[in-house]
């Protein structure tokens, strides 16, 4: 059962993540979840349109990362999701930076014996949020505002180490491990293993995207200095950034529109009211000619929506996005959702 429209869902361990991530969104509105979990959704504005954000604090560690990701996917089928929040830096990142994660590893997965034998087990952030991520990485971070960092915050791509400690020494055995083993782990956090587990098993698009906050060798100082707000805010707008890459619109060409009169009449043969898909989708039912037939409403809405009206939730996106959850194996909505979508 779906609680509200939510198009993406985010979720942070820790409450000043939750706050950085929470001061991008408007309208907000709070949930409960039948188990009791507490969540607010929100809007982000696009440069044409908005969108629905289901945000989630989940608190620390790979276990409940997992559980609420599975719980927020059941509750709101978003199209992403996104882990937002700080992390330790390994190597090749200084303060401020952002790491979206291109895969995150367990790295307490293994066999205790005499000499501990790592078994290593790993989940991959989704192709195409990795190839946003990359985009970003290419150019610089100029709306990132209050960092005090000795030089511009980077965008860094790669791999993340999660297990069930703070890591904060250069003696501690957990890192001399981790540079050992996985040694191209560029920061280690506590959440992302298993927050991807539970994205894997739903079949979710999803990445980890993490602000350094501290250097494993200086992890105190930079607690101190306020490095964790920092830090958050920081990686809460390059998750924005890749949210808005990843849904910009492409063109709709005249066949598409084509393809969606016929694709909508066929499946909703009572146009546009039929199973509330128009005022699912965020339209507004009042613009609608309710007299006519089913294919004339549906040529009358599509019009309308193809010159920007409809409702200022509502999109070419929107619309299959709520056709392909009524319908999620018709062949020819989902050829027509990659061709606009990409994903």
């Amino acid at each position: 059962m779906n609680y509200m429209k939510a198009q993406w869902l985010i979720v942070t361990a820790l409450g000043l993540e939750y706050k950085e991530v929470r001061s991008h969104l408007s309208a907000l509105q709070s949930i409960v979840h039948a188990k009791g979990t507490q969540y607010e959704v929100g809007k982000f504005r696009l440069d044409d349109g908005e969108i629905s954000v289901a945000l989630v604090e989940c608190g620390s560690g790979n276990v409940s990362a997992a559980i609420e990701v599975e719980r927020g996917i059941a509750a709101f089928t978003p199209e992403g999701i996104l882990f937002v929040g700080v992390a330790g830096g390994i190597k090749d990142v200084r303060i401020g930076d952002v790491v979206c994660a291109s895969k995150v590893y367990a790295y307490e997965s293994g066999k205790a014996v005499a000499t501990f034998l790592p078994r290593p087990q790993s989940f991959q952030s989704a192709y195409p949020f990795v190839q946003a991520a990359l985009s970003l990485a290419r150019r610089e971070i100029s709306d990132v505002d209050g960092l005090e960092s000795p030089s511009t915050p980077r965008v860094v791509v790669g791999p993340i180490a999660a297990g069930e400690k703070v890591v904060a020494a250069l003696e501690s055995a957990e890192y001399r491990f981790i540079r050992q083993q996985y040694s191209d782990a560029v920061a280690v956090e506590m959440e992302g293993y298993g927050f991807l587990h539970g994205g894997y098993a739903n079949t979710a698009n999803c990445m980890v995207i993490r602000g350094i906050s501290d250097l494993v060798a200086e992890k105190t100082e930079a607690d101190a200095s306020g490095s964790q707000p920092r830090a958050a805010r920081a990686a809460a707008t390059v998750a924005f950034e890749i949210i808005s890459i990843l849904m910009h619109r492409a063109p709709v060409s005249d066949i598409d529109w084509k393809d969606l009169e016929h694709i909508a009449e066929e499946l909703y043969p009572l146009g546009p009211l039929d199973n509330q898909i128009w005022d699912r989708s965020g339209g507004d039912v009042s613009m609608l000619q309710t007299w006519m037939s089913g294919r004339a409403s549906w040529h009358q809405a599509l019009r309308i929506l193809r010159n920007g009206g409809g409702g200022n939730a509502l999109s070419p996106r929107t619309l299959l996005d709520q056709m392909l959850r009524d319908h999620p194996k018709n062949v020819e909505l989902s050829s027509l959702a990659i061709r606009l979508t990409g994903f």
